[in-house]
């Protein structure tokens, strides 16, 4: 664990932390609410390497 938070504060890589604590799905209730008409996939992988 003090690796992960070692390399997160020097690289700035959350992508860890992302996929392993963050409900991905929290929000998508309520973008679909807003947007009754629309498709929306929530495809997102917490993958923001460049």
């Amino acid at each position: 664990m003090i690796n992960i938070i070692k390399e997160l504060r020097l690289k700035g890589d959350y992508g860890y932390v992302l996929a392993n604590y963050v409900d991905k799905h929290s929000w998508i209730d309520r973008v679909e609410k807003n947007f009754p008409n629309d498709f929306i996939e929530n495809s997102t992988d917490f993958n923001y390497s460049e």
